[in-house]
């Protein structure tokens, strides 16, 4: 459009205002929320705390259904791009359902279903795209989506009882042999994950962190737990920057075109004329 009206030089107002548009304090955290996911889905440390989940649910119709929303309810607490979660359940746990013999439409209905608790439930790089956006404030709208994310999540499981209560075709069920010791170990795997969740979450619910800070120091959480559990690569970070900087430079020029500066604007009228 700037290119029909102005010619060659709108687009030389786009390029000289662009920085205007995106280099804000609000921003910051944007770029550490999607690293943030990116750790965890190149690590695949994410992989334990599916393992922890599975063994506490029982031998209920649709487990691996009931495991997979669980999980992205966790996982969409502790990352912050939900682009990683439908690669993660898709690669590791659908070839898995279709095996046992799970309805492969329920199957990806749950596990598309379980991407979008991501951007919901904070720490959410849409929340800070959005805030950003509208002008409001970050921590509260990112503390704001743990109710809606929550009850979503409630709503997906209650879904898929009913449905595979309704029609147990749907979904096998078949026994559980864990033990309580399992159980009790499961639960020392996911205490890494909570102390990330806090880090990420709580330092900024109680007022000690921004959420650039708790963006920041989540990460480092993250790069911590992916080298204490001997995931972390070269490849796995190259990878994981790479990523964010893909994710990143695609939700910044949709700022851009959404949200033109001021001072284009001003370049617009002057040059325009």
């Amino acid at each position: 459009m700037l290119y029909l009206l102005l010619g060659e030089r709108g687009m030389d107002l786009l390029a000289t205002s662009m920085v205007d548009s995106v280099a804000t304090f609000t921003m910051s955290p944007l770029p550490l929320f999607i690293f943030l996911g990116e750790i965890f889905f190149q690590s695949r440390v994410v992989d334990s705390a599916f393992e922890a989940i599975d063994k506490w649910i029982g031998s209920v119709r649709a487990r691996l259904h009931i495991v997979a929303l669980i999980f992205s309810t966790i996982y969409g607490a502790i990352s912050g791009s939900g682009m990683a979660m439908p690669a993660v359940m898709g690669t590791s746990v659908l070839p898995e359902m279709i095996r046992r013999g799970y309805d492969k439409k329920l199957s990806l209905g749950v596990i598309m279903g379980g991407a979008t608790l991501d951007p919901l439930i904070p720490p959410s790089a849409a929340a800070v795209l959005i805030a950003s956006l509208a002008s409001i404030s970050i921590a509260k709208l990112l503390i704001s989506g743990f109710g809606p994310g929550f009850m979503y999540a409630e709503m997906f499981i209650i879904y898929v009882l009913v449905m595979v209560k309704i029609k147990p075709e749907l979904a096998p069920a078949y026994p559980s042999s864990r033990t309580f010791p399992e159980k009790m170990v499961s639960i020392l795997k996911m205490v890494p994950f909570a102390i990330i969740i806090f880090l990420v979450l709580g330092l900024m619910m109680i007022g000690i962190a921004t959420p650039t800070e708790s963006a920041a120091v989540g990460a480092i959480a993250a790069l911590v737990l992916a080298a204490w559990l001997r995931r972390i690569t070269f490849k796995m970070t190259k990878d994981s920057l790479l990523g964010t900087v893909k994710v990143t430079a695609m939700m910044l020029l949709i700022i851009r075109v959404r949200k033109p500066s001021a001072r284009f604007w001003q370049l617009v009228v002057l040059k325009g004329v």
